[in-house]
């Protein structure tokens, strides 16, 4: 009994818990899905926390392009916030490209104005697809010292790319100019195996670009 309480210890706190991961997706820890949570321990640390991801291409999953925003040890009574201003955003990888889409849910936690977020992809799946994908703020809740914590869900209807970038701003929008910061941001998708006629004609497809080749 002392060996499973000790090893519980160990594993609470090896394993730290996302503050703010309020309302986990439906589908967390299923095949083909991906969980990546950042919360942003120190600047260096640009892919999500490897205890709290699940999925393919952990390398291939960061924040990309944040040279442009600024990193507070300490922001609003939080430790670890991005204030963001210009372009930048998360890649999040994911397993081979197929048609059928896929579902997105966002939780994100944020001090300023966050009008929006957006999701895009592209591919050669075998031919070239692309789509973007302005996300849904379902809900929000105050937490309190001007933070708020925000949950959108999107999907892409067209494919399943092997990575998407996220932007902290609508698709027809701009960037944020530095009144938002960001302390936690989860990101989990989940990809719907395409049915047996749509592989059908993906394999007839991949044979076209094959003979065009040659």
């Amino acid at each position: 009994m002392k060996r499973l309480v000790a090893l519980g210890l160990v594993v609470a706190f090896v394993i730290p818990a996302a503050a703010d991961d309020l309302n986990p997706a439906s589908w967390r820890g299923r095949e083909d899905t991906v969980f990546a949570e950042w919360d942003f321990p120190t600047e260096a640390d640009i892919h999500p926390d490897p205890c709290s991801y699940y999925g393919p291409g952990y390398d291939d999953t960061y924040v990309w392009d944040e040279t442009g925003w600024t990193y507070h040890d300490n922001f609003g009574g939080r430790q670890g916030v991005w204030q963001i201003s210009g372009e930048g955003g998360w890649d999040v990888a994911n397993y081979l490209p197929t048609l059928g889409g896929k579902d997105i849910q966002i939780q994100i936690t944020y001090y300023g104005d966050l009008e929006g977020m957006y999701t895009y992809a592209e591919d050669f799946i075998p031919e070239y697809v692309e789509e973007t994908v302005d996300l849904t703020i379902d809900s929000t809740q105050d937490l309190g010292n001007g933070w708020t914590y925000a949950l959108l869900t999107g999907k892409f209807t067209t494919f399943n790319p092997d990575m998407e970038s996220y932007y902290p701003y609508a698709s027809g929008g701009t960037p944020p100019t530095g009144g938002l910061y960001v302390d936690q941001i989860v990101i989990e998708t989940l990809h719907h195996t395409p049915e047996p006629a749509t592989i059908v004609l993906l394999g007839l497809g991949g044979l076209v670009v094959v003979w065009r080749r040659r």
